[in-house]
C-alpha cells in the first residue's frame, strides 16, 4: 500500500498544472521558431538557386511578372542536396516561406494567394 501512495506522489508531481494561456503561449513560440527557420532556410535555398542560375537573388527586387517565370523555373528545378525531389508537401511550405519572406519585407502581393 506504500509503495502505491510513494508511486502515486511521483505521478503527481511530475505533471504540472498549466492554464489554457501558458499551452497557447508554448505552441505561439514553437511555431514561431519553426516558421522563423523554415523561412531562412527556404530563402537560402532560392539565394542558391539563384547565384547557380545568375539571376537577381533579392526576391523583393524582382518585378512581380518577372518573379512569377522566376519561381516556375525554380519549382521545376529545385531538389534536395543528394539530388533526390522534393515532395509536393515541402515545395507547399517552401512557397509559404517564400509568401512570409515577401510579406515581412513589406510587398504588396502574395505568391500563394495573387494571379
Amino acid at each position: 500500500m506504500a509503495i502505491s501512495l510513494v508511486s502515486r506522489a511521483k505521478m503527481t508531481s511530475r505533471f504540472k498544472k498549466v492554464t489554457d494561456e501558458e499551452v497557447r503561449e508554448l505552441k505561439e513560440a514553437a511555431e514561431n521558431s519553426n516558421t522563423r527557420e523554415s523561412t531562412i532556410n527556404w530563402v537560402r535555398v532560392f539565394e542558391k538557386w539563384c547565384d547557380g542560375n545568375s539571376l537577381q537573388k533579392n526576391l523583393e527586387m524582382i518585378l512581380p511578372e518577372q518573379l512569377d517565370k522566376v519561381l516556375e523555373r525554380l519549382y521545376a528545378s529545385v531538389g534536395k542536396e543528394d539530388g533526390t525531389d522534393y515532395e509536393p508537401g515541402s515545395l507547399k511550405v517552401m512557397q509559404a516561406a517564400l509568401d512570409r519572406h515577401f510579406k515581412e519585407k513589406g510587398c504588396s502581393f502574395s505568391i500563394i494567394k495573387d494571379r
